[in-house]
C-alpha cells in the first residue's frame, strides 16, 4: 500500500476542505427571510378564456326585483312550462316554474302542523332538452321529451316517503303526493326537483322555491316576538348563478371543449340571479336562500 498522497488526490483534498469551509461560513451568515419584494409593473387584466361560455354583457340594477308570492304550504302545485326574459336586454326564453314561469311560490307551513302538498309534472319537453346526459345513472332519451320529475324539500326532517327519493320519478300527467310533518324548529327551507342524473339541469330550468317554516316566534306576522321584518319587509332571495346564450336562453356548460350533452359535474355561470332576475333591485330584504349549484357568492346589502 502507498503511504504518500498523490498530488492529484493532495489538491481534490485542499478544494474540498475549502469548499466546506466556504459553506460553513455561508450558512453561518444570516439572510433575510423573506427577501425583500421585488416591484412588478402593473399587469393588464386576463382577456376572457375561450375555454369557457360566456353571457352577453348584461348592466346590473336596471330591472326591479321580483317577489314570489308567499301562500299556506298545502293543496296542489303544478310544475309546469312557460317563457320568462331574464334580463331587459334579453329576449324571452322557455322556463320552468312551479305555478308560474319560474321558480316556485314561498311555501308557508307552521311548526308541528302536518302540511300535505299534491305536485304534478306539466313541464312537456325539457328546456334544456340537447343537454340530457344518458350515460348518467338512470337517464333515458324519454327525459329529453317527457322529463322526469319529483321534489325534495331540503333541509326538511321528513319521512323516506315524503323525501323526494332521486329514483322516483313521475313522468307528464304524474306526480306525488307529499305529507310534511314539520317538526323541526322554524326556517327558512327550499324545495326543488330531485330527479336522478337530471336534477342540475331541472333546477337550472327553474323547479325551485322557498319554504317558511314557522313558529310561536318567528310567526312572519307584524309584532312577532322577535321583532323580525314581515309583511312587505319580509323579501325572499333565490340566488342563483347563470350563464345565458345571446338569444336569452340558458347555457348550462362551462367549458366549450366538452360535448354537448355531457354532464359536468355542477354549473359555474358568470352572471348572479336572484328570484330569475339578473342582478335586479330590491330595497329591503331578509330571507335569503343559496340556491347554486357550486359557486360561492360575496353578497353585500347596501341600503
Amino acid at each position: 500500500m502507498n503511504e504518500n498522497l498523490p498530488r492529484r488526490g493532495f489538491l481534490l483534498g485542499a478544494f474540498g476542505i475549502a469548499g466546506m469551509g466556504y459553506l460553513a461560513s455561508a450558512a453561518a451568515e444570516p439572510s433575510p427571510l423573506p427577501p425583500p419584494p421585488v416591484p412588478l409593473p402593473a399587469l393588464p387584466a386576463p382577456p376572457v378564456t375561450p375555454f369557457n361560455y360566456h353571457s352577453p354583457p348584461l348592466r346590473p340594477f336596471v330591472d326591479e326585483l321580483p317577489i314570489p308570492e308567499t301562500r299556506v304550504a298545502a293543496g296542489e302545485l303544478d310544475a309546469m312550462s312557460g317563457t320568462h326574459r331574464y334580463h331587459r336586454d334579453l329576449p324571452e326564453t322557455r322556463s320552468w316554474g312551479f305555478g308560474q314561469p319560474v321558480l316556485g311560490p314561498n311555501l308557508e307551513a307552521v311548526r308541528d302542523r302536518v302540511a300535505r302538498i299534491r305536485f304534478r309534472n306539466q313541464l312537456g319537453e325539457h328546456v334544456l332538452a340537447a343537454h340530457v346526459d344518458t350515460t348518467m345513472h338512470g337517464v333515458t332519451e324519454a327525459d329529453r321529451t317527457d322529463p322526469r320529475f319529483t321534489v325534495h324539500l331540503h333541509g326538511g326532517a321528513n319521512s323516506p316517503g315524503a323525501d323526494g327519493h332521486p329514483l322516483i320519478g313521475w313522468r307528464n300527467g304524474g306526480g306525488p303526493a307529499f305529507t310534511y310533518g314539520n317538526r323541526q324548529e322554524a326556517a327558512t327551507l327550499w324545495y326543488h326537483d330531485h330527479a336522478m342524473g337530471i336534477t342540475r339541469l331541472n333546477i337550472q330550468a327553474g323547479l325551485a322555491g322557498m319554504y317558511y317554516l314557522r313558529d310561536e316566534f318567528d310567526t312572519g306576522r307584524d309584532g312577532n316576538p322577535l321583532g323580525l321584518p314581515s309583511g312587505e319587509f319580509e323579501i325572499p332571495l333565490i340566488v342563483q348563478d347563470r350563464t345565458f346564450n345571446a338569444d336569452g336562453s340558458l347555457q348550462p356548460m362551462v367549458a366549450t371543449y366538452i360535448p354537448q350533452g355531457y354532464n359536468q359535474s355542477g354549473q359555474l355561470g358568470d352572471v348572479c340571479c336572484v328570484n330569475g332576475e339578473v342582478r335586479g333591485y330590491v330595497w329591503h330584504c331578509h330571507n335569503l336562500d343559496h340556491a347554486d349549484h357550486d359557486m360561492m357568492q360575496r353578497i353585500r346589502v347596501q341600503s
